[in-house]
């Protein structure tokens, strides 16, 4: 039994490409139907799609373009705003604006893209793991984890009616895919090379750390295996891309906001909320993140839209706490760096507070924390089995979460990665169960396990060496 490419140990020739697409295609679309079903019966069995459910500052910003107010209003009363980056909000006012800012039939509209988005981007996370060599089965098992254990419904439901988190994963994985075709020995031809740089641009401009993530996986990936003049045409296409996006969006923060912000004026704003002065004296985190939240964020606190408009305004607000925490980390450089520290594997690894307000009773944090646990075992056996298939996703794992080792994490941020981590995890675990059932059908006599039969995991065709247990011969 072999079980990852080539020809089989008794001469049988592999399925083709055809009929392992036709295989996973069949199974695919009814598990996605399936995960929308159990979505849609739990927003029907909640609140309903149709009550008007703000998701934030997005919400306030969208529903604020499409009445005319411009682009404004992330916090109550405060006026113009770039706190946000402006694709979502300019896609969700438009559909705001075409059929009523309150109305059932924007929100409805609403929940569809959300759910286009949901199973679009599940689609592209199991083309980008069959691009890089996953078999059919392992993807369904992770494609079926996904839809039938709902973690991050809230999120894919509401939240990102508004905010940019699904997109951003349609996004990456359109650039992973581009990664996988150079990774499979594709010389990129120069329109898709600067198709490809473009694509990187604009997800840095929806989402900055998806952006990262893309950008570092193409750093991994380009240099090493494209000419030269590929490479600078890829880097020069992205830059110029992005150069063009940003600039618009960077002259109407200086007519508005009165500096030409190119991103969000908000980083001193959640750089502060990150930032625990307490870190160190025993004070629990989910006491030092609201306690900062109440006192220092404008959306909920009535105290601090005060202190924003004595400040000046958004920016010189959030560059006023961005210096106050800058001047604790100059002073507390240690202490820092285990809050850093704190943050980034949070992101992976969340504690139960981060869930909001009934974490007592929510199973999140410790699937998202397994998942993940057994996603970089996955990713681990990949590195150690020398094959590298899956560096490109690796790679967008960790450099997707480094901003957020500034930052208090919450698991909507977390949602960029979690589709490439379980399938990473439950690829390992479906080879895992193979190998187990394989031998013990073998002890029993039941089934041939010729002497060279070994462990490829996940598809990515470990040498026997690697996991010597697993991939020893039984005679």
């Amino acid at each position: 039994m072999r079980l990852w490419g080539g020809a089989g140990p008794t001469g049988e020739r592999p399925r083709s490409k055809h009929r392992a697409a036709n295989d996973n295609f069949g199974l695919t679309p009814w598990l996605l139907c399936l995960g929308v079903l159990i979505r849609l019966v739990m927003i029907y069995h909640g609140r309903g799609p149709m009550i008007m459910v703000e998701a934030g500052e997005a919400t306030r910003v969208a529903i604020s373009l499409a009445t005319g107010g411009g682009f404004a209003d992330a916090f109550p009363g405060m006026g113009q705003t770039a706190h946000l980056m402006p694709v979502m909000p300019l896609l969700v006012s438009g559909v705001l604006f075409l059929f009523g800012a309150h109305s059932s039939a924007a929100l409805t509209v609403l929940l569809i893209g959300a759910l286009v988005q949901f199973a679009v981007g599940l689609l592209l996370i199991d083309r980008v793991y069959a691009r890089l060599g996953s078999p059919p089965a392992a993807r369904h098992v992770g494609l079926a984890f996904f839809c039938l254990v709902p973690i991050f419904a809230k999120e894919e439901l509401i939240d990102f009616r508004f905010w940019e988190g699904a997109l951003a994963v349609v996004l990456s994985c359109c650039g992973l895919l581009a990664i996988g075709r150079v990774r499979n020995g594709e010389v990129l031809s120069p329109a898709r090379t600067i198709g490809a740089g473009a694509l990187a641009a604009f997800t840095f401009f929806v989402s900055p750390p998806a952006g990262l993530g893309i950008v570092a996986a193409w750093i991994m990936t380009a240099i090493p295996r494209l000419p030269r003049r590929r490479v600078v045409l890829l880097g020069g296409s992205a830059a110029i891309a992005l150069a063009l996006m940003v600039t618009p969006w960077a002259m109407r923060n200086a007519h508005a906001m009165g500096t030409p912000i190119l991103l969000r004026d908000n980083f001193g704003l959640e750089f502060a909320l990150g930032i625990d002065p307490a870190v160190g004296s025993g004070r629990p985190s989910s006491v030092a993140y609201e306690g900062n939240y109440a006192r220092i964020h404008p959306y909920r606190s009535v105290a601090a839209r005060a202190r924003l408009r004595a400040a000046g305004g958004e920016v010189a607000y959030s560059r006023m706490l961005g210096h106050a925490a800058w001047r604790w980390v100059t002073d507390h450089p240690m202490a820092f760096a285990r809050l850093a520290l704190r943050h980034y594997a949070a992101f992976f690894f969340p504690q139960v507070w981060q869930s909001g307000d009934n974490h007592r009773a929510d199973a999140r944090p410790i699937i998202l924390s397994l998942i993940n646990l057994i996603g970089f075992a996955a990713l681990l056996f990949d590195a150690l089995s020398r094959r590298f298939r899956l560096t490109p996703i690796g790679v967008f794992v960790l450099a997707t979460a480094l901003p957020y080792a500034l930052v208090q994490p919450i698991p909507r941020y977390s949602y960029l990665v979690y589709g490439l981590m379980c399938f990473a995890a439950m690829g390992l675990v479906h080879r895992c169960v193979q190998v187990v059932a394989t031998r013990y059908a073998a002890r029993c006599g039941t089934v041939a396990h010729p002497a060279g039969d070994h462990l490829h995991s996940l598809g990515t065709g470990a040498e026997p060496s690697v996991l010597p247990v697993l991939h020893r011969s039984t005679r």
